[in-house]
C-alpha cells in the first residue's frame, strides 16, 4: 500500500507540473488507476481484519470464554462518551490541558465541606468533640488486632490510600459537556484494597446486625427490586382498599462525594467499630489524596475532605452506616406505610430513599424528618430532582423540603421502574419500552458481527441475541 501511495502521489505531482489540468494526461490516468487500487487494498485488508475478528469471536464462543464478552463488549457500536468541551462557572474550556485542570478543580471543590444556613452547627461541634474523645480513648486504651491488620501507629500508608479517579458519563441523555453528567470512579492501590477488604470482612457481622432490614442496597442476600415489588404492592392494596398513596421519591445531591467524614466516624463508631478497628477507619479518610486521568493526562493533586470513594471496598456499607440512622429513625416510630403489620415506610436503595404513606399530612413529617438528618448530617436534599406521586388523593397539597414545593409529575421512574399515576397497576406500560430497547441493543451488536451476510455465522448471532438481547427484552 505504501508503494502504491507513493506512485499515486509522483503521478499527481508530474500531473500538477505540466500546469493544465489535462484530464487525457497519462499522469492523470495512472493516478487514477493507481487510486482505484488503493482503495481496493485498502477494502481487503478492513475485510481481512473484520473476517478475523469474527472468526475469534465464533472460536471464543465454542469455547466459552469469558473473552469472547470482552471482544464483543469491545466492537459494539457505543457512542463516544468523551467530550472536547466542558463548561464550567460559565466558562466554556476547549483545551486538553484546561480540561484537565478543569476536572480536578470541578472534584476538588465537590470533596471540600461546605457550609450552609440550614446545617445544623450544634450538631457538627458535638459530633467534633465526641470524635475527639473516642480517638483519645482508643489510642489511650489500645486492644490489640489481629497480627493481619497490625498497624503499630495505627497509619494507613500513604500509597495505599492515593486514588487515580476516572470521571465516567452518566448518559441517560444528560449534556456530555456538563460536569455533573460524570461519575468519579477511584482506582486504589491493590495491596489498599485488600487491607481494606479485610478490615470490612472482621467488622460485616456488627453492620449487619444494624443495618436497616428496608436497606436493599449493596447487601448480601438482597436485591434492588425488592424496594421496587414493595411499592407495586403497596399500591395495589391501597387501590383494592380504595386508600389513597403518596410516594415521595428523594434524590440526595453528590450522594457518596459530599459525605460529612466526623458525623460518618461516629456512626461508625454507634454500628460496634471500637478501638484499634474505628482508629484504622478513621485513619483511611484521612489525608486523601486523588488525581484525574482523562485522556491519557493525569491531573495534579488535590485533597477529598468529605465523601466515600465510588470503587472504593468500604464505599457502599459506609455510606449505608450513614444515613442508616434516618431509617431506624422511621422504622422505630412506624412512620408510613404497612402491608399488613409489616413497616414497609422507607424502601431504600443505597442512596435512593424512597418515603411511603397512605396520609398526605403523614408523608410531609417523613420530608422533615429527612431534612432535619440532612441538616445534622450536612448534604442536601435536590428539591430540583426529588419529587412526589400522588395516587387517589382527592385533594390537593404542597409537599416541601426546606421550604421549597416538591413536584407533583404524574410520573417518575424509580428504580429503572416508570410510576404512572394514571396506570391502573401504577407503573407505565413497560412493553414499548423493552422493545425499543433491545432493538437498540440488536443495532450496537452490529459492530461485532450480528448481521446476515458477511457477519457472524448463525449459531453465535443466536447466542449473541441470548446473552444480550433477550435479557433486555424481558427485564
Amino acid at each position: 500500500m505504501t508503494e502504491i501511495l507513493n506512485r499515486s502521489k509522483y503521478h499527481y505531482w508530474m500531473w500538477k507540473q505540466e500546469g493544465i489540468s489535462d484530464k487525457l494526461s497519462i499522469h492523470y490516468q495512472q493516478m487514477r488507476v493507481l487510486k482505484k487500487k488503493l482503495r481496493s487494498e485498502q477494502r481487503k485488508i478492513e475485510s481481512a481484519k473484520r473476517q478475523s475478528k469474527f472468526t475469534d469471536i465464533m472460536s471464543l464462543s465454542d469455547r466459552n470464554d469469558k473473552n469472547f464478552y470482552t471482544l464483543i463488549n469491545n466492537q459494539r457500536n457505543l457512542r463516544s462518551s468523551v467530550t472536547s468541551i466542558l463548561k464550567y462557572d460559565n466558562k466554556i474550556i476547549n483545551t486538553e490541558e484546561e480540561i484537565l485542570d478543569t476536572w480536578a478543580s470541578y472534584y476538588e471543590k465537590l470533596a471540600t465541606p461546605v457550609d450552609n444556613p440550614d446545617f445544623d452547627d450544634t450538631y457538627k461541634l458535638i459530633v467534633e468533640q465526641d470524635i475527639s474523645a473516642l480517638t483519645d480513648t482508643y489510642t489511650n486504651n489500645r486492644d490489640t488486632l489481629a497480627p493481619i491488620f497490625s498497624f503499630s501507629n495505627h497509619i494507613i500508608p500513604t500509597v495505599f490510600k492515593n486514588g487515580l479517579a476516572c470521571p465516567v458519563f452518566k448518559k441517560k441523555g444528560k449534556p456530555k459537556e456538563d460536569p455533573g453528567s460524570y461519575r468519579k470512579i477511584t482506582i486504589t492501590n491493590p495491596v489498599g484494597k485488600l487491607t481494606e477488604k479485610l478490615h470490612l470482612v472482621r467488622n460485616k457481622d456488627n453492620i449487619s446486625n444494624i443495618q436497616s432490614p428496608l436497606q436493599k442496597g449493596f447487601t448480601q442476600g438482597e436485591i434492588p427490586l425488592v424496594a421496587a415489588l414493595i411499592l407495586t404492592e403497596l399500591h395495589t392494596e391501597a387501590k383494592e382498599n380504595g386508600n389513597p398513596l403518596i410516594i415521595a421519591l428523594t434524590d440526595a445531591k453528590s450522594a457518596f462525594d459530599v459525605v460529612w467524614h466526623d458525623g460518618l466516624l461516629r456512626e461508625m463508631n454507634k454500628a460496634g467499630l471500637c478501638g484499634d478497628n474505628w482508629l484504622l477507619f478513621k485513619d483511611w479518610y484521612k489525608g486523601l489524596n486523588s488525581n484525574i486521568k482523562w485522556q491519557g493526562q493525569t491531573s495534579r493533586t488535590f485533597l477529598e475532605s468529605q465523601g466515600v470513594r465510588q470503587g472504593g471496598v468500604w464505599s457502599p456499607t459506609a455510606y449505608k452506616i450513614f444515613i442508616n440512622s434516618l431509617l431506624t429513625t422511621l422504622e422505630t416510630y412506624r412512620i408510613g406505610s404497612h402491608i399488613g403489620s409489616i413497616y414497609v415506610g422507607v424502601p431504600t436503595v443505597a442512596d435512593d430513599v424512597t418515603l411511603v404513606s397512605n396520609c398526605p399530612y403523614e408523608i410531609q413529617s417523613m420530608l422533615d424528618l429527612q431534612t432535619f438528618h440532612a441538616n445534622k448530617f450536612r448534604y442536601l436534599i435536590s428539591s430540583q430532582k426529588s419529587c412526589v406521586l400522588n395516587y387517589r388523593c382527592a385533594d390537593s397539597y404542597d409537599w416541601s423540603i426546606n421550604g421549597e414545593i416538591l413536584d407533583t409529575p404524574e410520573n417518575a421512574v424509580h428504580l429503572g421502574i416508570q410510576r404512572d399515576k394514571l396506570s391502573r397497576s401504577g407503573t407505565k406500560e413497560v412493553v414499548p419500552g423493552r422493545i425499543q430497547l433491545a432493538r437498540q441493543t440488536v443495532y450496537s451488536l452490529m459492530g461485532a458481527g450480528l448481521y446476515g451476510l458477511n457477519g457472524v455465522n448463525p449459531k453465535v448471532s443466536l447466542h449473541l441475541i441470548r446473552c444480550y438481547v433477550i435479557p433486555r427484552l424481558l427485564y
